[in-house]
């Protein structure tokens, strides 16, 4: 009876623990987002609008804080999926914030338009790399959140 008790009991506690442990993981993915949304509201449309340097090093040091957050979550991910999803999220806000950057360095020098419109073109093309990894840890997270 031990043995049958110790066979049905030690798989159970240990899914209970993989399902709480993913839960767990879960809530920490969904703040993530939250926060990832939250800051890619702060940073500007476009290099253009970067007026006031002072706040744009604030945004930078935001930016930064949530980037490591979300490579933490994604350490924590009890799967390879949440890990990737987590890490794509810090990489995309990190690479729009230094596309960002990088237009807002160049945009007073004497540089051709087509130079111009491909930063632009640039700092779009992340804007959608960092929707889409938000929405794929937002799918992985459980309920989507807006």
């Amino acid at each position: 009876m031990l043995v049958l008790a110790l066979a049905i009991g030690i798989p159970l506690v240990a899914r209970h623990r993989r399902q709480q442990r993913w839960q767990d993981w879960q809530q920490q993915a969904k703040d993530a987002v939250v926060a990832g949304r939250s800051t890619e509201h702060l940073l500007p449309i476009s290099p253009n609008d970067i007026d006031d340097l002072g706040e744009w090093e604030d945004i930078g040091h935001q930016v930064e804080q949530v980037a490591r957050r979300l490579d933490a979550v994604a350490d924590s991910a009890p799967n390879a999926a949440g890990n990737a999803a987590a890490h794509d999220v810090a990489k995309a806000l990190r690479e729009l914030s230094f596309t960002l950057e990088y237009g807002r360095t160049v945009q007073g020098g004497e540089r051709p338009m087509a130079d111009l419109v491909g930063i632009e073109v640039a700092v779009h093309d992340r804007r959608d790399d960092l929707e889409v990894a938000l929405a794929d840890l937002d799918e992985l997270s459980g309920d989507p959140v807006h």
